[in-house]
């Protein structure tokens, strides 16, 4: 699911803002986005990122700002500044010309100071930083279960008429079944007529041909994979409910196939097509589910 947080603290000496983003993806996908001085501390903040999400791309961009009054000290990068100097001398004596350098300039030069900025040691990640992470991560997290709450209903609904159109089916089977019995019945002695024939074969015979057309455990499935759908959205929210769906929508989209092949009416067709669009429009809202 897609969701975003942002938080942003200031202290004596600076301030921390973490903004997480989280777009929709089969697996956990985890990018930091942070200074250098941060790249040590990945792996605690995806550990802390994977307690609350588990499926989905998600970026944290990690930014700080440090109070040059707060650092350990300011000091002029004397080494830079002389080899600005040696070379501007030089430069100036083989090109015969007037050097008028003065300290403004050279204060302009980047990096001629340098500062000590405050050390992210142990401590001040596990007191300052994580506790910034983790509420960016609950404000993602609301937002994504607000949606979450969407996706239930949505799901609910579409079972629904899922539901609905198999039932329609049945209905349309029951004819099909009942049309097709007495259509080849009908062809049969017509072609057989003047001829003597084993009438309980011909009737076993007649069966078994109905029976290749009977859907009947099909329909019981989808029965089945409908209530297992409603138990895993009615799962706990700390249980993994996107990989289960998965698995049952492949289900149903087989049984669904199943039934198309072994209809010729006009009707069911026309009902699995639609049973296979609401299948499809489950599907899709499931790849957003943890």
């Amino acid at each position: 699911m897609s969701g975003f947080g942002s938080t942003k603290e200031e202290f004596e000496g600076g301030s921390i803002s973490v903004d997480i983003k989280s777009v929709n993806s089969r697996f956990l996908d985890f990018r930091l986005h942070a200074p250098v001085f941060m790249s040590k501390y990945e792996i605690d903040i995806k550990n802390i990122v994977s307690k609350s999400i588990k499926r989905g791309k998600v970026d944290l961009y990690f930014n700080s700002k440090f109070d040059v009054e707060a650092s350990n000290g300011v000091s002029l990068n004397a080494k830079l500044m002389n080899s600005y100097l040696n070379e501007i001398r030089n430069y100036c004596l083989e090109n015969e010309i007037e050097n008028n350098i003065n300290a403004r300039d050279l204060l302009l030069i980047r990096d001629a100071f340098e500062y000590e900025k405050l050390e992210v040691d142990e401590t001040f990640f596990e007191e300052r930083i994580v506790p910034i992470i983790e509420k960016s991560i609950q404000g993602l997290t609301e937002m994504r279960d607000a949606e979450g709450d969407s996706i239930y209903k949505f799901i609910k609904e579409k079972s629904k008429e899922l539901s609905s159109l198999k039932d329609e089916v049945v209905k349309w089977k029951e004819k099909e079944i009942s049309l097709h019995t007495e259509n080849l019945r009908n062809r049969i002695v017509e072609v057989m007529e003047g001829i003597d024939f084993d009438e309980a074969r011909f009737e076993q015979e007649i069966a078994y041909i109905i029976d290749k057309k009977d859907v009947s455990e099909e329909i019981s499935r989808i029965d089945s994979h409908l209530s297992q759908i409603d138990t895993v959205i009615n799962l706990d929210i700390n249980e993994p409910k996107g990989k289960k769906l998965d698995f049952i929508i492949q289900e149903l989209n087989r049984e669904i196939n199943t039934i198309a092949s072994k209809s010729f009416s006009s009707d069911i067709r026309k009902n699995v097509v639609e049973m296979k669009t609401i299948v499809e429009q489950i599907r899709e809202q499931s790849a957003n589910v943890e």
